[in-house]
């Protein structure tokens, strides 16, 4: 095995190094370290496979089997992560400019490495990560707040979408999602706004659509969180945020979705298109470029409902 014969150069690394002060052959002094980063990659990559390895019965939907997978190989995906880095160590010894010649494909593959072990690391971060932001142990919910970029704010753009989505074990068991007119609380007085919102937009009222005012997201999702608990009294897990580009990303992914009630076709390429038009012109008198509150409201939220169910259809790679 790789493993075994990165013992045994390991024992005769002396040597090869000696032999690498020959001019012309210095890359075999590096013989022992790229054996050894070989091995570990080898190692890390086993690991991310094993803890794949699905533990729950065929009957699970794929993302609750591979939620269930990471949550229950959590050690697994630990000792992946420590494999990369101690092949990250090798790597460090090895000299990239004495791979040139005849060995130049080594010096590329070394390359090839070094361009892919932030995505490695961080895919694995992501991984010891997923268990608890999918709700393997105790479901969990999420704000979305969709952002228009039409309509500027230091965040990305005015929260013209809003809604939450509740997630058990890998599986979405429900989801809203609205004009974020349509949420807030009768029986709550509005907040008084940020003085800027008052003096420069003459806004009487802070409400959750605008609470995404502050530049720093984590103070906005703050705040949206704050103004969640204050109309429904429910905590959450927090806030994802999108806009326009995240959607077409995954209407590139999913394909056309079909919204037979409305008689729409949305694609990557006319989201933008048919979004404006329920925005401003559907719910016009005149079919004027006019907005209407609440109008765009079965659109969005027959798209939305209909794009996270083909989501579900597919796996994290197609994703991907």
């Amino acid at each position: 095995t790789l493993f075994r014969s990165h013992v045994e150069l390991s024992a005769l690394s002396p040597g090869f190094r000696l032999i690498g002060l020959v001019p012309g052959l210095t890359w075999l002094g590096a013989t022992p370290d790229l054996a050894g980063l070989g091995s570990a990659a080898l190692a890390s990559g086993s690991d991310v496979v094993g803890s794949l390895e699905p533990v729950g019965p065929a009957t699970d939907s794929r993302w609750r089997a591979l939620v269930g997978s990471l949550d229950a190989h959590g050690a697994q995906i630990d000792q992946a992560k420590a494999e990369l880095q101690r092949a990250a160590t090798f790597r460090q010894r090895i000299d990239r400019g004495t791979f040139g010649g005849l060995v130049s494909p080594v010096g590329t593959g070394l390359d090839d490495f070094d361009t892919y072990l932030p995505l490695a690391l961080g895919g694995l971060e992501a991984l010891s990560a997923a268990p608890a932001l999918f709700g393997a142990q105790h479901p969990v919910s999420y704000i979305l707040a969709g952002q228009n970029e039409e309509e500027r704010r230091a965040n990305g753009g005015f929260m013209g979408s809003l809604g939450i989505a509740r997630i058990d074990r890998g599986d979405i068991t429900a989801l809203d999602i609205r004009n974020s007119y349509d949420f807030g609380a009768t029986d709550r007085a509005p907040l008084p706004p940020p003085a800027p919102m008052a003096e420069w937009m003459g806004f009487g009222g802070w409400y959750i659509r605008d609470a995404n005012w502050f530049p720093n997201f984590p103070t906005s999702a703050a705040w949206i969180e704050w103004f969640w608990n204050y109309y429904y009294g429910e905590s959450t897990d927090g806030v994802v945020a999108f806009d326009e580009e995240v959607i077409k990303q995954l209407l590139v992914a999913t394909g056309p979705i079909d919204l037979p009630d409305l008689n729409e076709h949305i694609t990557a390429d006319n989201y933008r298109e048919r979004t404006l038009y329920w925005l401003y012109e559907a719910g016009s008198p005149n079919g004027d470029r006019q907005f209407v509150r609440s109008a765009k409201t079965p659109f969005e939220k027959q798209l939305g409902t209909a794009l996270f169910k083909r989501l579900l259809t597919l796996s994290p790679a197609e994703i991907a």
